[in-house]
Order: structure tokens, then C-alpha cells, then sequence
């Protein structure tokens, strides 16, 4: 899991600048990838940063990003993208799938990152 932790961020760049570059040069890709993979993993990118700027500015390695704070920018990263910028944008489309992408996005971040969710759960129990 440390391997996983450690190297997900930069994949995952690198994975959403080769679906960009394809699709800017109008290389085929399936519909799943070409319309909703860079949602999905735009918020573990989003969060991470978040999260790498928290422990910079504070100089502290532990701290997390709060799951209130996750919950409320993936919930503006979908009102955002999915319902303001297609009034006022050719280029973005309202889909409502998107929004499933960047919540799905978010648990996969917090799977990866083992915080927050689960530790709630195992708290709990």
C-alpha cells in the first residue's frame, strides 16, 4: 500500500495529461475514458495537492485535508464544472455522470490515503 500511496499522484498526472493530449489531437479512445476518467481522478489530483500544500505551509507530514473540506470541494468541483461553467462555455457539458465520477474520485482517495472515511468507520465499530 506504501508503493501505492507514494506513486499515485504523479500516475495519475500523467494519465489525465495522455488523455488530454489524445483527445486534443483526436485520437480515438473509449467513451468511458474519453468522457468521464479525467473527472474521476481529478479529485485525488485536487486533494492531494491540498493536502501537500496543508503539511507544507503548517510543516507537518500528519496532517490530513478534514473530510468536511474533501465533501465540500468535490461537491464545488461538481457545481462548478457540470452546472456554471456549460451556461457560459462551448467547451464543458452537463453531465451528471461527471458528478458520480469526482465523488467516486474522492472515495478512491480516501481508500488510498486510508484516511477520514475509514477511520470513522473503525472508530465507530
Amino acid at each position: 500500500m506504501n508503493f501505492l500511496r507514494k506513486w499515485y499522484f504523479p500516475i495519475l498526472c500523467a494519465s489525465a495529461l495522455m488523455v488530454y493530449g489524445a483527445q486534443r489531437f483526436d485520437l480515438y479512445l473509449p467513451g468511458l475514458i474519453n468522457n468521464h476518467f479525467n473527472d474521476f481522478i481529478c479529485m485525488p489530483i485536487v486533494l492531494k495537492i491540498c493536502q501537500y500544500a496543508i503539511r507544507t505551509v503548517k510543516s507537518n507530514e500528519r496532517l490530513q485535508v478534514p473530510l468536511f473540506l474533501q465533501v465540500l470541494l468535490t461537491i464545488c468541483y461538481g457545481v462548478y464544472f457540470e452546472f456554471i461553467l456549460p451556461l457560459s462555455n462551448d467547451r464543458y457539458t452537463s453531465d451528471p455522470l461527471d458528478i458520480v465520477a469526482y465523488f467516486s474520485g474522492l472515495v478512491c482517495y480516501q481508500w488510498i490515503e486510508k484516511s477520514g472515511i475509514f477511520k470513522l468507520r473503525i472508530a465507530m465499530e
